[in-house]
């Protein structure tokens, strides 16, 4: 049997090519029904499930009249799916109509993803360093503990924090970063200007990673920040 295995030091190689490349972070409003309450009514077939129409649930409530079902007990859900699913052995009557209220979280990312669900600008990446998970790192990113590298690790730690007046009125459900891509220069475009609407990218570049999370609601005050370390 083979035994084939990228070396630390080819990831290395790869994380410090990676770093010397033009890199952009860009967010997007992904899509409205992302992190928002939903209600409904139906009643359980005969194979004991009732379609809700969306999957990636949570907070579900059940209800009939002044009866609260309780979950895992009266009833399942199948996220992947949407739908309730009545348990035999608990107290909802069979073909029973129940009213349902439920929030939409954010779907997973998928691998095969290539660029956000909605974009709505990017700005170019500066800060690039190499770090090193520690358990006495002082850089914490995603649960995780991170120590500054001077040289070159297979871990990439990327930050931009947007400008207070990009978007300063967006709701903001999911950002990436990417590779490459090209955006609007000269003419019109001020020189240093540094933040790109969606209009203004011409060609996305290649998407390396990417989050959808709960919604953050842009104001001119406020200044996000977003860091991710990038493992190759």
């Amino acid at each position: 049997m083979s035994n084939v295995l990228l070396s630390n030091a080819g990831r290395a190689f790869i994380a410090s090519t990676v770093q010397q490349a033009d890199l952009f972070l860009a967010w997007g409003s992904g899509l409205t029904a992302w992190d928002t309450t939903q209600t409904g009514t139906g009643t359980f077939g005969v194979d004991e499930r009732i379609s809700v129409g969306h999957p990636h649930l949570d907070q579900f409530v059940v209800t009939s009249g002044a009866t609260t079902f309780v979950l895992d007990v009266d009833y399942s859900v199948d996220q992947p799916n949407g739908a309730l699913i009545r348990i035999v052995t608990g107290t909802i009557a069979p073909a029973a109509s129940v009213a349902f209220s439920y929030r939409i979280q954010p779907p997973p990312v998928l691998p095969t993803a290539t660029g956000l669900t909605s974009e709505i600008g990017r700005h170019p990446i500066f800060n690039k360093q190499f770090v090193i998970p520690s358990s006495v790192g002082e850089i914490v990113v995603g649960g995780v503990a991170y120590s500054l590298s001077l040289t070159p690790t297979n871990f990439l730690m990327v930050e931009v924090a947007f400008p207070t007046d990009a978007e300063s009125s967006a709701i903001i459900r999911e950002a990436g970063v990417f590779l490459g891509g090209t955006v609007a220069s000269g003419g019109s475009i001020p020189a240093g200007q540094l933040y790109f609407p969606l209009a203004q990218v011409l060609t996305p570049g290649i998407l390396l990673l990417s989050e959808n999370f709960e919604n953050i609601q842009r104001t001119p005050l406020s200044r996000e920040v977003f860091t991710y370390v990038l493992t190759f």
